[in-house]
Formats: structure tokens, sequence, C-alpha cells
């Protein structure tokens, strides 16, 4: 008798890093309350990064039984943003860090650039026993006027 797999959840975050607004928040969380103000925060918000950052947060590490390494190589691999009209991004290059009982995924992806506010953009991958997928609306990302992804 064979056994079908078992079938399970995990509630994965995944955000964009290199957003403004989350690049704010982690100045505040630095540098204190007054954090935005501080000349190093300043220096670090005026300019826009050299690359998208996606972080995904939440894999349980009692499901991604392949290790780090491995699991850096499945994402690079696996891993992309699709834009209509656009071949698929993948990233210039992925890391895995521990966070107690979970796994956090970076990934590095090439600056998008002419993006309009009418798109949709998808993040898909795919490793060990966990597949994941996120639509987000670019109109959605607008912050002080700029699509801040």
């Amino acid at each position: 008798m064979t056994e079908a797999p078992a079938h399970t959840e995990a509630y994965l975050t995944i955000r964009w890093a290199s957003a403004l607004p989350v690049r704010q928040a982690m100045a505040l969380r630095e540098f204190g309350k007054h954090g935005l103000d501080d000349p190093r925060a300043q220096a670090l918000l005026r300019e826009d990064p050299a690359e998208h950052v996606i972080e995904i947060a939440g894999f349980p590490t009692t499901m991604m039984t392949q290790g780090a390494r491995r699991m850096e190589a499945e994402l690079a691999a696996s891993t992309e943003i699709l834009f209509k009209g656009r071949k698929p991004l993948r990233p210039a290059s992925v890391s895995v860090s521990e966070h107690g009982m979970h796994l956090m995924a970076t990934l590095r992806y090439s600056r998008l650039v002419e993006i309009g506010e009418d798109g949709l953009l998808l993040v898909s991958g795919k490793t060990g026993p966990m597949e994941f997928s996120q639509k987000f609306l670019v109109r959605e990302m607008v912050y002080s006027g700029k699509i801040a992804i």
C-alpha cells in the first residue's frame, strides 16, 4: 500500500525589503524613535538601492530538512519575478538565515526599470516540499508618488 503525501501549510511573509517604507521602518528600529533624523539613516534612505531585495520569512526548520545551502540553491534556480511583457527575473544572489525555528531567505535582483503603475508582479518559487506564489499590484506599492519596491 502506498501512502499519500501529507499536505500542510506554512504562513510565509514576503516583503520588498528594498522598498522605502520598509527601509524607514528598519532605520527606526536601528536608530530609535528619532532614527529618521540620524545622518546615517538619512544617507541610506536618500538613495535608491542598486537592487531589489525580497525577504521571505517563515520557512519552518522542521520542514526544510535539506539545509540552508541546498535551500539557497533551490531558491536561486526556481524563484522568479514575473512582470507582463518581460522575461522572468531570477535572483542574482540568495542567502538563508535561521531565526529560531524558522528560516528567512533574502533574494537580490537587478532593478526593474520603467514599471508602470498598472502592472502586476508575481513572485514565485519552490524549495524542498514548499511552493509559494504571491501577487503584488504595482499601483498599491506607490509611496510618496513613487513605486516603492
